[in-house]
């Protein structure tokens, strides 16, 4: 919910990952609820959208339910976030990760850290609508996880998933 420099959560809900690809071996930490609003610029910026002030990230960050960074080293490479009501909709956004490090794996931690999320939050056997906008020419990506498109108007399309509670 908050980030780190917001006075949020403790660098304990982290962990690192190992990924072994065709393209290498890689070892990147996955960081929750760390967020902060420089790294949300940054990765905004290298994957060439247009930013937001400063003061709006800040506000989307404080108001999303679940942030996650994934970091080589200290420099975040990766992140997603999502916003939603904890009982009938999620909306996944703004999933990026730096062209330098696209291909890598990155990209299935962030989306499986945030359905992981949205299962263990919502209560057992609740159907949740997972939705997001895909890059256009991405949708494919999110097809792995369960997503399937709807019309788009240029910007990518609109997908959804249905996400089932896990949380006890």
């Amino acid at each position: 919910m908050h980030s780190l420099e917001l006075g949020g959560w403790s660098l304990e809900k982290t962990n690192m990952h190992y990924i072994e690809t065709e393209r290498g071996r890689f070892i990147f930490e996955v960081c929750k609820q760390v967020l902060t609003p420089d790294e949300y610029m940054e990765l905004y910026a290298a994957v060439g959208w247009s930013p937001f002030p400063r003061e709006q990230v800040v506000t989307a960050l404080i108001n999303s339910n679940f942030t996650v960074c994934v970091k080589d080293g200290q420099k975040a490479v990766g992140m997603g976030r999502t916003v939603g009501d904890g009982a009938y909709m999620y909306a996944i956004l703004d999933v990026a990760v730096s062209p330098d490090y696209q291909g890598k794996g990155i990209g299935r931690l962030i989306i499986d850290n945030i359905l992981k999320y949205i299962k263990e939050t919502v209560p057992y056997g609740y159907h949740v609508c997972a939705h997001l906008i895909s890059t256009e020419n991405k949708e494919g990506f999110y097809e792995k996880f369960g997503f399937g498109k709807k019309p788009g108007n240029g910007m990518g399309h609109g997908m959804m998933a249905l996400v089932i509670g896990e949380k006890e």
